[in-house]
């Protein structure tokens, strides 16, 4: 049994046992001393257990028998086929995993992608701790057992199936050259676009499919995982082979695509691009509306010299209230030549 045994056996020695009676305050210091002992000792215990992270057992963040620990070191450490009895055994402990925080997502250890590749068993190991990783969506494909690549087993439900994303580290400065495989126990599809194309046709277990622009593939999209680190599986495609780490995840949450700005810096361009049309356009309004002022206050000014320079009888028939008709045509003009011009400017 892996883990820490919190069982503590005291021993008492009873009187009599010895040849000589010992006298009554020793023997009451002898009796004493080893049950204040043990009582100190499972006191100390019993405050370690009970400060210890109750989603993290003694194994790690799963607990496993020591055959199922066994089993997983032999299985990591040949990259053969993927679908064993340890696969079921170990996406079934991956699945019990409760969900964690953001703040313990932030926190989980990510591995370089070659470090998988090339040491493998250094996260084959108790205590088992979780990976974080974030990865670009390529293709998913929902499996279930008995169809397919997925095979039955007692140590997986029938009826639940498992996801299987192929994607691409988002970590490389060329994702191409890092592929993954993980094997979800949550179905991802909530948290990714609309597919098109194949996916979902009949018979075939792919649900989603997206393209992208090699070498970086910016416009996949993105996933964060907490999993564990599984294996790494090899496959063998035109005679040429090729080794995919495979993590098994418990929880996903949707990740920033990084093929262009946040939503944030967009809805910030956005609100500045619109400000500076306003801004524009109220300017050259008031730029239109300033010149035209201008020019009424010009022509008005020419018709007051022409009032001061008008006859007695000119000058009687306007306190009478009477315009003159050059005037007044002279503004109606310059009105109609200044509404035509801003008929052509709002059409422009």
């Amino acid at each position: 049994m892996l883990g820490f045994d919190s069982r503590i056996r005291p021993v008492v020695e009873l009187p009599g046992m010895n040849a000589t009676a010992p006298s009554s305050r020793s023997a009451l210091n002898g009796g004493w001393k080893p049950i204040l002992l043990s009582v100190f000792v499972l006191t100390v215990a019993w405050s370690a257990a009970a400060s210890a992270p109750a989603t993290l057992p003694a194994s790690g963040i799963v607990e496993l028998t020591e055959l199922e620990w066994q089993l997983w070191q032999v299985t990591a450490a040949r990259p053969g086929r993927l679908w064993e009895d340890v696969t079921y055994i170990m996406l079934s402990k991956t699945a019990a995993i409760p969900s964690i925080s953001d703040q313990r997502f932030a926190e989980l250890d990510r591995p370089a992608y070659q470090t998988l590749l090339s040491d493998p068993l250094r996260y084959v190991r108790l205590p088992v701790q979780p990976v974080g990783l974030t990865v670009r969506v390529g293709r998913v494909r929902k499996l279930l057992p008995g169809k397919g690549e997925m095979g039955f087993s007692r140590h997986w439900p029938r009826e639940r199936p498992v996801w299987r994303i192929e994607c691409l580290n988002a970590a490389a400065e060329k994702a191409a050259d890092q592929p993954l495989i993980v094997l979800s126990t949550v179905d991802p599809m909530p948290l990714l676009p609309k597919p098109s194309g194949k996916a979902g046709r009949e018979g075939s277990s792919i649900i989603a499919e997206y393209k992208g622009t090699p070498p970086h593939y910016k416009q996949l999209p993105v996933l964060e995982l907490a999993g564990i680190f599984f294996k790494v599986h090899r496959t063998e495609a035109k005679e040429v082979e090729r080794d995919y780490p495979v993590v098994l995840a418990w929880q996903l949450r949707k990740g920033a695509s990084g093929a262009g700005m946040s939503t944030l810096a967009s809805a910030v361009l956005l609100f500045i691009v619109v400000a500076a049309a306003a801004a524009f356009f109220l300017l050259r309004r008031g730029i239109k509306r300033s010149a035209r002022e201008r020019a009424e206050r010009h022509v008005l000014r020419r018709a007051g010299w022409q009032r001061a320079e008008m006859t007695g009888e000119e000058a009687a028939g306007e306190e009478k209230g009477e315009v003159d008709s050059d005037l007044k045509a002279a503004v109606e003009q310059y009105r109609k030549q200044e509404e035509a011009a801003d008929g052509k400017n709002d059409n422009s």
